[in-house]
């Protein structure tokens, strides 16, 4: 159950959140209307880089599950803005600008909170004797699904693969059958 639970706080936030954003950010830049998309992805780039620092402090501060609930609720509402500005005021500068502000805030939130709170989170979750299995089986399945974001499908299948493989490796190291 650790495993699965593991596995999904490093999966969703990183194919539903950032990944999108830096793959595809030109792309979306450029369909909104926006000339110069390269320059907006460096700019989301460096929110990103400087937003990263910032969790060091709050996870401290804060706590774990506060961090990632307000994390949570800051990304779905710029994802919401996002969602409502492009389909009412679709090809003006106004939203042009609105979803770059906005697409920053998103990142702000993402790299404060999900990005490096999902790795904390995974350190701590298991138990001594089989932490470094699960972390290593969390971060494998985080590179792996890298792949097909990459390629641009959503790697639900790749999500049963690798929480078939925790439900084996908890069988492994407990002598039991796993929870599904």
């Amino acid at each position: 159950m650790l495993t699965s639970v593991s596995l999904l706080v490093l999966l969703l936030p990183r194919d539903y959140a950032n990944r999108p954003v830096f793959y595809y950010g030109s792309t979306f830049f450029k369909t909104v209307g926006i000339e110069n998309a390269f320059l907006v992805s460096m700019i989301t780039t460096a929110v990103n880089v400087g937003s990263t620092p910032i969790s060091f402090w709050t996870i401290e501060k804060f706590g774990r599950r506060a961090l990632l609930i307000y994390g949570a609720i800051g990304m779905l509402i710029c994802e919401f803005i996002i969602a409502i500005v492009g389909t009412v005021d679709e090809g003006s500068d106004a939203a042009g600008i609105c979803l770059i502000a906005f697409t920053c805030v998103y990142i702000f939130f993402f790299a404060s909170t999900w990005g490096p709170g999902a790795w904390v989170v995974i350190g701590e979750i298991y138990p001594l004797p089989i932490r470094a299995k699960g972390v290593a089986l969390s971060t494998a399945s985080n590179v792996s699904t890298s792949l097909p974001v990459t390629l641009g499908s959503r790697p639900r299948l790749m999500w049963i693969v690798v929480l078939e493989l925790c439900n084996r490796l908890h069988h492994t190291l407990h002598g039991r059958p796993g929870v599904r």
